[in-house]
């Protein structure tokens, strides 16, 4: 209530100062009556009979207030009374307070505002701090108290420091009735009601610890220390520690209890979490109680030692008689079931905006061709919705529009068999919606507050759990990180993706149709999933990668292949383009518990599709070629991460054939969770056809078509059913059993046992590869067509069957209708989902090198390729820079110079070497020599130069000179030198090559110098001759200063040439041949 408070009858009229006045001395004094709609006492002690009523508005009290022996307190119906930190009733005579079920009597906190409005002043419209609570009722010896139709709340501080302490009601040898009244929201550790050596009688009361799901504390609802207690008909729940606690010390006298009609169900919470159990009733001495006909919170009873199989509220450390017990709640209308959650995975629940429904609209996503009204689901990359109006609305049940091909039965399926079976929607059988959005944080805290919510609305300590896919992870996390306060009795997981699914970054990166087939834009859906940390939580989480490794092999730069771990996958997001944010959620995400779910006292079941064809591992080649790695599963969730839990829970099932999105309402999976939920475990021949208890046979059956080209693919049965692209260019898929998936221009598609026609449609043109794989268990064989030629209207058709050899198909490049045969260009063991390992190429050089590693002959290079998986396709070399010419056979190379040989080879699933290289020189040709007389030398001037290596020149004795380059090729040259005043005249009479003697006469060189009178240079002759080859001369006139030159090559006319200056001419001897040159 707030402001008016005239429903009770209060006086508005107030004034500034009297609020003013009450808030400065409240808590020194009692004896203040402002009017702010407020009555506050005005005695300590009440010593005459009195009434309290609700016309004097609220009444406060700021310190105690005793009520004498002797002396009755009546408190009138709909009155409100607030309590101070030191405020309280001290009854030693009589307290009647009797409210009606329309108008309560109410003690509560000062600051509490929650009752009749902000009654402190302070403008706060909040609920009291555990600093604000009040010391709460208290009876003493020889008192007594008569209440019914009473509320009290935020009771049991200690400012009081007495017996009673923490105690929100408290009586010592005293006499009390209290029925029809609610005892809720203590303080941390304290106790509802404490009795001490009391006559009580409590009936149809209920006392809760806590009305927040946050907010559970260790405390007790009702402590009993002796006396006579008649504890009927009231219902214990949400108390931290015990529902009822006997305490028969001998202090205090045993007790005698009368304990009968009432329930007890989730309790203990607190002690669950800090001690890993949870109890409803404790002792503590030695008297035994009588504790039948009550309610435990499920019908399987109490679970003591003479009842193990119990999941009811425990009972800790009394002698108790417990059979019969209630099997139903008193005063529900029951069945006789136990309450069970149905908990949807992802796009399970419907998602709307106001009144207009966007998940899942048929209507729209049939005529709206890009599905673009779905863009309101997108996330902000926080993870928050972009438009914050759109909640969840109901579990989607089934989908029908009247099309046979998106029929759809999700959970309809099964909510109609549990109702058969006698579950009552909202009464025994719940459902849990959800915006399936969002992360497993805020998911697992909305299914805590649910199960609390349905515990309630059942009087249930216990219930049930069926959980779909995510749902499943949710539940995961749930019990994962509160796997004692759950209060779930049988859990049953389907399809659960226990340690995530890879499957899940397939639908990040290209989309996913989210079991709508044949309707829904794949690019629409990539764009919204972005930034869905729900979608993030399912992928892959660090148990998956303990348990398969990886599942992301990334081959693009031709490496060795590199299964990434979870720190590259941060590399990979930020190189998609994917949320960070979601991948950090993996890393840091917490994965199942590992330890049973029967320690946490839930008796769990999973079941997992185990045959079907499901994504494990996704290959990425160089050019966006894409291959997907396949095992069994359920089409979505692969069994290694279904089935993580087999070892944790009570059982596991595998359903073969399994559709992951429709499994739920599955014939034989709702027949099993019914049986599971009412009957118990089915023994193995009363399970359902199609159901196993073990993993032997769940295996792949079949072949899987993987096309990488520009072409589409086309499957037909042998009843005219199609799968494969529509006219509105989406999948379509209406065989039974086919799994069709694409991602880009790759396509892929199993088939199980039958006979398929499988057409390959060219649409560009380009190359394409086709491989077929055959499963039976395991890979056994694959074919593969690689780099078929097609163009636009290409056609290529392949007839599957389970004897089929696949390794010749139907081809025709014009789409002219013109088929020839093509075979198979490889077959092999392995695939290129499974063959990682590329192949190794070794190069071999003929002969051995000479000089400093330079060859002096032809050099011969023979490559040797290997591939110990699916074998060698081809091999390929490339010099420097060049283009890549196919290795047929060894490589001859003639021509000197320096090479890098750079080869690779490629095996039949396509798996690239890295790059190779060999490097060698060759030098085959002995250096050039020119040879220089000048006149006055003794010797001559010999030089060498080498286009390939560097070449030098030794004298060896006095007349033979050597000219060797660095590959060791030699030029000899052998003199005969004479010497004179006025010249000199040299033979040059051999010339050899590595040895070999050119074959030419002695070589002439003559130099002559002539002075005039005065001693000055008048005349400087040369002369080189080479028999048969070469003439050439040279005279230097003084008086001209000038050179004339005069050659005559063999069969040549004669050449002159004047050059000003002094001209030397020099002899060239360049592979054999001779010429000159001028200096």
């Amino acid at each position: 209530m707030e402001g008016n408070k005239q429903s009770v009858g209060y006086c508005s009229i107030f004034t500034r100062k009297a609020v003013l006045f009450m808030a400065a001395f409240l808590f020194v004094s009692i004896a203040v009556v402002p009017t702010h709609s407020v009555q506050a006492t005005n005695y300590d002690y009440i010593d005459h009979d009195t009434v309290w009523g609700p016309e004097a508005g609220v009444h406060i009290l700021g310190q105690p207030v005793v009520v004498n022996a002797g002396v009755t307190l009546r408190i009138e119906p709909g009155t409100i009374i607030k309590a101070g930190i030191f405020g309280t009733l001290l009854v030693n005579g009589a307290l009647i307070a009797n409210g009606t079920s329309d108008n309560p009597i109410t003690f509560t906190a000062y600051k509490d505002d929650s009752i009749a409005g902000d009654t402190n002043g302070d403008g706060n419209t909040g609920i009291p701090t555990i600093f604000d609570y009040w010391p709460g009722l208290r009876f003493y010896a020889g008192s007594s108290g008569e209440l019914s139709h009473t509320l009290f709340r935020y009771g049991g501080n200690s400012r009081l420091s007495n017996e009673g302490d923490q105690d929100q009601i408290f009586a010592k040898d005293a006499t009390l009735t209290l029925r029809d009244s609610k005892i809720f929201d203590s303080v941390y550790s304290g106790t509802q009601i404490e009795f001490l050596r009391s006559q009580v009688t409590l009936e149809r009361n209920e006392i809760e610890q806590s009305s927040d799901v946050t907010g559970y504390g260790f405390g007790t609802g009702l402590l009993i220390r002796g006396g006579n207690a008649q504890i009927k008909d009231n219902l214990f729940h949400r108390n931290g520690a015990y529902a009822v606690l006997f305490d028969s010390h001998t202090q205090y006298g045993p007790a005698t209890v009368v304990f009968q009609g009432n329930s007890l169900y989730n309790n203990g919470l607190s002690y669950a979490n800090a001690f890993k159990v949870k109890y409803g009733i404790g002792c503590d001495g030695n008297d035994t109680y009588d504790l039948r006909n009550n309610w435990w919170g499920d019908a399987t009873g109490t679970k003591v030692d003479a009842n193990p199989q119990g999941k009811g509220e425990p009972i800790r450390n009394c002698d108790a008689l417990v059979s019969p017990w209630l099997t139903v709640p008193p005063g529900l209308p029951q069945n006789g079931r136990r309450p069970v959650l149905l908990v949807p995975g992802i796009a399970g629940s419907e998602l709307k905006k106001g009144n207009d429904k966007i998940w899942l609209d048929l209507t729209k996503i049939l005529f709206d061709f890009n599905d673009s009204f779905l863009d309101v689901l997108a996330m902000n990359e926080d993870g928050t919705p972009t438009d914050p109006e759109v909640t969840h609305g109901d579990v989607i049940r089934t989908l029908n529009k009247g099309i046979p091909l998106i029929s759809y039965d999700y959970f309809g399926g099964l909510i109609d068999e549990l109702t058969t079976q006698g579950y009552q929607e909202n009464t025994t059988m719940f459902l849990m919606p959800y915006d399936w959005r969002e992360g497993m944080y805020p998911l697992s805290k909305e299914l805590k507050q649910k199960l609390l919510d349905v515990k309630e609305q059942t009087h249930s300590d216990v219930v049930d759990v069926v959980a779909h896919s995510m749902g499943g992870v949710v539940v995961d996390n749930l019990t994962g990180y509160s796997p004692y306060d759950t209060g779930i009795g049988k859990l049953i997981f389907i399809g659960t993706p226990h340690i995530g699914a890879p499957k899940a970054l397939k639908d990040l990166l290209w989309g996913d149709d989210l079991g709508v087939p044949f309707v829904l834009n794949k690019n629409e859906i990539k764009k919204i999933v972005q930034n869905m940390l729900s979608v993030y939580d399912l992928l892959p989480n660090k148990q998956y990668f303990k348990i398969n490794s990886g599942y992301y092999y990334d081959l693009t730069q031709n490496s060795a292949p590199k299964v990434l771990n979870l720190t590259d996958m941060v590399a990979l997001f930020i190189d998609k383009g994917l949320n960070l944010r979601g991948l950090q959620d993996v890393i840091n995400a917490y994965y199942p518990h590992n330890f049973p779910f029967t320690d946490s006292n839930i008796d769990a079941y999973n079941i997992s599709g185990c045959d079907s064809p499901t994504i494990t591992g996704i290959i990425e080649r160089p050019n966006e070629e894409y291959y997907l790695r396949i095992g069994a599963g359920d089409e979505t969730v692969p069994l290694s991460s279904s089935n993580y839990v087999a070892p944790l829970v009570a059982k596991s099932y595998y359903i073969r054939g399994a559709d992951h999105g429709k499994m739920a309402s599955t014939p034989a999976v709702r027949s099993l969770v019914a049986d599971l939920l009412t009957s118990g475990v089915p023994s193995v021949s009363e399970l359902p056809a199609g159901i196993t208890t073990s993993t032997d046979g769940c295996a792949l059956q079949g072949k899987f078509v993987s096309v990488h080209s520009p072409v589409s693919l086309d499957i037909h049965d042998d009843s005219g059913n199609h799968a494969g692209p529509s006219a509105n260019g989406l999948i379509e898929n209406t065989i039974p059993g086919v799994y069709y998936e694409t991602i880009r221009e790759n396509k892929f598609v199993f088939l199980p046992s039958g006979t398929f026609d499988v057409t390959l449609t060219g649409t560009a043109s380009g190359t394409v590869d086709l491989t077929v794989d055959t499963y039976s268990g395991e890979l056994m064989h694959e074919v593969a067509y690689q780099a078929m030629p097609v163009t636009v209207g290409s056609l290529a058709q392949l007839t599957i069957t389970p004897t089929s050899a696949d390794t010749e198909l139907q081809y025709d490049y014009t789409g002219s209708g013109q088929f020839q045969d093509y075979e198979a260009t490889a077959t092999s063991s392995t695939s290129a989902a499974y063959d990682f390992i590329s192949p190794t190429t070794t190069a071999q050089l003929s002969d051995t090198a000479g000089n400093s590693s330079w060859y002096q002959e032809p050099v011969t290079m023979t490559l040797a390729a290997s591939d110990s998986n699916s074998g060698v396709a081809k091999t390929e070399y490339r010099t420097d820079n060049g283009q890549w010419v196919s290795y047929t056979a060894p490589v001859i190379f003639n021509d000197d110079g320096v090479y890098r040989v750079f080869y690779r080879s490629t095996d039949r699933v396509g798996n690239v070497e890295d790059e190779q290289s060999v490097a060698f020189s060759i030098d085959r040709t002995v250096p050039d020599v020119s040879i220089l007389f000048e006149n006055g030398h003794e010797k001559p001037t010999v030089e060498g130069t080498d286009a390939i290596s560097s070449a030098m020149v030794l004298e060896i004795g006095d007349n033979t000179y050597r000219v060797s380059d660095e590959a060791g090729n030699l030029v000899t040259l052998v003199f005969v030198l004479k010497v004179k005043k006025s010249g000199s005249k040299a033979k040059l009479n051999e010339v050899r090559y590595n040895g070999i003697a050119l074959p030419v006469k002695p070589i002439t060189f003559v130099n002559s110098t002539v002075y005039d009178k005065n001693d000055e240079l008048k005349k400087i002759r040369q002369k080189i001759a080479v028999p048969k080859y070469l003439k050439v001369g040279s005279i230097y006139k003084g008086s001209l200063d000038e050179t004339s030159i005069t050659a005559k090559l063999y069969d040549e006319e004669k050449d002159k040439t004047v050059l000003g200056g002094i001209a030397t001419v020099k002899l060239l001897i360049s592979n054999g041949q001779f010429s000159y040159e001028t200096d």
